[in-house]
């Protein structure tokens, strides 16, 4: 209840005192102001007003615990900020809620906006405060896999977390085509450019430009010898006369090219035979034959069935 409570003069009809009141106030008579209605312990008294007039009231939403040091209020209003000091511990509303701000400017704990699509689907917000997802857009939480399906533009620089050690792309899951414009393309020391096949092509269709050195497959023989069709230096070290074999004609591209070459430099007493395959021809020729010490033989095929020497 609210109360009046009297200091000073008082006057009332006829009689006029002035001073101070003496004695310890138990003749004093408490005249209440205001009816406060829901009156309870811990709730906190506001002004309101009651069938037209002002008023106290209470509710269960506006109180302070003394035992917890809690104050509890339904809503709050801040045009400047606020600050919270040593606030209480507590468990969280849970997670599928968050503290956001209405569009009145209340600070409010409220459910998240439920999300759409698949399982592992990246939420995309779509506006109005939806979610949603797609099966072309998935995140996989055990294996740290981003998988997307479509086209992916980009106006930065895609780059690796660590240097040496991610790949573009795997041995079962390759890139068709890569495009490059005006810039280059950079391979580190020891980097190798490979098919990963036992026989592929590069095809490169404008001139060659090479600064530094170039190593071919080399391969060392001492018998008789079917030669690849990755093959390129042949090098003969026999201690008895052998015939080198060439590839089918048609397992070579047009313009592929060999060379055998006499390393042990005896083929004068160890004769070295070079011999196309079938009814092919090197020359117009099916065997040729090295029999100088350190002699040499540099053919290329037409892709279909002759080997010429050059």
């Amino acid at each position: 209840m609210g109360y009046n409570v009297l200091s000073g003069s008082t006057s009332v009809v006829n009689v006029i005192s002035s001073g101070s009141f003496v004695g310890d106030g138990s003749g004093l008579e408490n005249v209440e102001q205001f009816p406060l209605q829901n009156a309870s312990v811990t709730l906190i008294p506001f002004y309101k007003t009651i069938s037209g007039e002002l008023g106290l009231n209470a509710n269960s939403g506006f109180s302070f615990s003394v035992n917890d040091n809690a104050l509890t209020v339904p809503g709050l209003t801040s045009s400047v900020g606020m600050n919270l000091s040593s606030p209480t511990s507590g468990s969280l509303a849970g997670p599928g809620s968050y503290l956001g701000v209405d569009g009145s400017g209340n600070l409010i704990v409220t459910s998240s906006a439920s999300g759409e699509g698949p399982q592992n689907s990246v939420q995309i917000h779509t506006g109005g405060g939806l979610l949603t997802g797609s099966s072309e857009f998935l995140f996989t939480p055990d294996t740290s896999t981003l998988l997307v399906s479509g086209t992916m533009s980009m106006s930065g620089s895609l780059l690796p977390g660590d240097t040496g050690i991610h790949n573009l792309g795997s041995t079962t899951n390759r890139w068709n085509q890569i495009f490059v414009g005006t810039g280059s393309v950079h391979l580190g020391e020891h980097c190798s450019i490979s098919t990963n096949e036992a026989f592929g092509t590069i095809h490169l269709n404008k001139p060659l430009s090479i600064d530094g050195g170039i190593s071919a497959h080399r391969l060392q023989i001492t018998s008789s010898f079917t030669a690849s069709n990755y093959n390129y230096f042949i090098g003969v070290s026999a201690s008895a006369a052998i015939t080198v074999q060439m590839p089918s004609a048609t397992s070579l591209l047009d313009g592929q090219f060999f060379v055998v070459k006499d390393e042990g430099g005896n083929a004068d007493l160890y004769n070295i035979t070079v011999k196309s395959s079938g009814s092919q021809t090197i020359d117009g020729q099916n065997t040729i034959v090295l029999e100088s010490p350190f002699s040499s033989v540099n053919l290329y095929s037409n892709g279909v069935d002759k080997f010429f020497i050059y």
